[in-house]
């Protein structure tokens, strides 16, 4: 299949990601080069295809939407029955705080857990940025999922926004 495109007009974007508990991170992000640099690991195209073409898409594919996270906010203080799935590991939902009420199931759980989950269910998931979360919308739609939204930018656009979080 040919190689598409990058859907963004800079296809080299470079970042720094700093976690308390991990330190900080450096990203180098590459669509020519088919590479993500993320000191001290790296994924590339090959390897990991759904995160690396995730981390070029502006927007939620076909299938899913994408929330802010006021708008989960309100949602949340609206009592609106949702399943909020944060798909980040123990540490870090346990040490960098969480949105109350969520539940924990990490990515790499995500395939081999997926019949503990309603397909009747408004599914929202979160992580640190937006792209294990939008990885794992990605997966639920394909496994017959038909509510399913992906909260844009993560905890990190959670706290930014100053909403609360709890810990442990």
């Amino acid at each position: 299949t040919p190689n598409p495109q990058p859907p963004t007009p800079n296809p080299h974007t470079y970042h720094t990601l700093t976690q308390p508990s991990y330190g900080s991170y450096h990203l180098l992000l590459s669509w020519e080069c088919e590479t993500v640099l993320c000191e001290p690991t790296q994924i590339t195209r090959g390897s990991h295809p759904a995160m690396f073409r995730n981390l070029f898409r502006p927007s939620a594919g076909p299938g899913f939407q994408t929330i802010t996270v006021s708008d989960l906010k309100a949602k949340l203080d609206a009592r609106e029955k949702i399943v909020l799935l944060d798909v980040r590991q123990p540490e870090e939902f346990s040490h960098d705080g969480h949105v109350a009420g969520a539940r924990l199931l990490p990515l790499p759980m995500l395939s081999g857990r997926i019949g503990e989950l309603s397909k009747d269910a408004a599914i929202y998931c979160i992580c640190l940025s937006g792209s294990r979360s939008h990885v794992a919308c990605e997966m639920l739609h394909r496994q017959g999922f038909t509510n399913v939204t992906n909260v844009a930018g993560g905890m990190g656009a959670w706290k930014r926004a100053g909403l609360p979080s709890k810990r442990g």
